[in-house]
C-alpha cells in the first residue's frame, strides 16, 4: 500500500520498492545505483494521480485524519484504514514528489487498544515520523489537480435485486467458527391439540437460518 501511495505522490509514476540504494567500493566508486535502473513507469495517468492527491488532502484538513497534520507548513495527503475487532488500523500518506510513509497499528489476535480507528494511534505515529523526516525540508508544492477533478460529480446506483448477502469467512482466532449455523425450531415438550386443521405446533414454516 505504501508503494501505491508513492505512485500517487509521484504523479502516477510507479517505482519498484528496493532496500539498497547505492553500493560503492573502498575508493568511493559507485558499483550500483538504484536510480539508474529504476526509472519508473507511468502506472496511473498524471491527471488522475494529481487529482487523487488533491482529494486526499481533505482527509487530513477536513476529515478523519486530523491527527496527521504536519508541522512547519507541510501539507500532506493521506488515508485512514480500519478493520473489525480492533485488529488493524492504518494511516498511509505523504507529500508530493518528496516522501511517503505507511504506519500499521494492530495484531492478528485483535482487540488492540486504540487500533479501532486509523485516524488515532496510526495517524499520530505517522505524523511524528513525517515531522522528523521533513524537518528542514522545503514545503512540497501540489501540482494542479487537472481535468479529472474538474468533472462534475454524480451518484452511482446499484440494483441489488436478487442479491444474496453472505457473511465472509473469518479467521477462527478472531471471530470464532466460520461454519454457518443452522437453527431448527424445537419440538414442544408437551403435546398440543387442535380442534381442526391449522398450526401443528411446529411453527408451520421452514427451519430458520442464522
Amino acid at each position: 500500500m505504501a508503494t501505491v501511495a508513492a505512485t500517487i505522490a509521484d504523479s502516477g509514476v510507479h517505482h519498484d520498492p528496493y532496500f539498497v540504494q547505492r553500493v560503492t567500493d573502498a575508493t568511493g566508486r559507485v558499483i550500483f545505483d538504484e536510480a539508474t535502473t529504476n526509472s519508473g513507469t507511468q502506472a496511473i495517468s498524471e491527471s488522475a494521480a494529481n487529482c487523487e492527491m488533491d482529494v486526499l488532502r481533505g482527509v487530513i484538513t477536513h476529515g478523519t485524519g486530523g491527527n496527521a497534520r504536519l508541522a512547519g507548513g507541510h501539507i500532506a495527503f493521506g488515508k485512514t484504514g480500519t478493520t473489525d475487532a480492533r485488529a488493524n488500523a492504518w494511516f498511509i500518506g505523504g507529500t508530493p514528489h518528496q516522501l511517503v510513509a505507511a504506519v500499521w497499528h494492530g495484531a492478528i489476535s485483535g482487540n488492540v487498544p486504540g487500533a479501532g480507528f486509523g485516524g488515532n494511534v496510526a495517524a499520530r505515529l505517522w505524523a511524528r515520523f513525517m515531522n522528523s523526516a521533513l524537518a528542514g525540508q522545503p514545503n512540497a508544492e501540489y501540482p494542479p489537480p487537472g481535468p479529472v477533478c474538474d468533472r462534475p460529480g454524480g451518484r452511482i446506483g446499484v440494483d441489488q435485486t436478487g442479491w444474496t448477502r453472505i457473511a465472509p469467512n473469518r479467521p477462527p482466532s478472531l471471530f470464532g467458527p466460520s461454519t454457518p449455523t443452522v437453527v431448527v425450531n424445537p419440538i414442544p415438550t408437551t403435546a398440543t391439540t387442535s380442534s381442526g386443521p391449522g398450526n401443528s405446533g411446529h411453527g408451520g414454516g421452514p427451519p430458520g437460518k442464522k
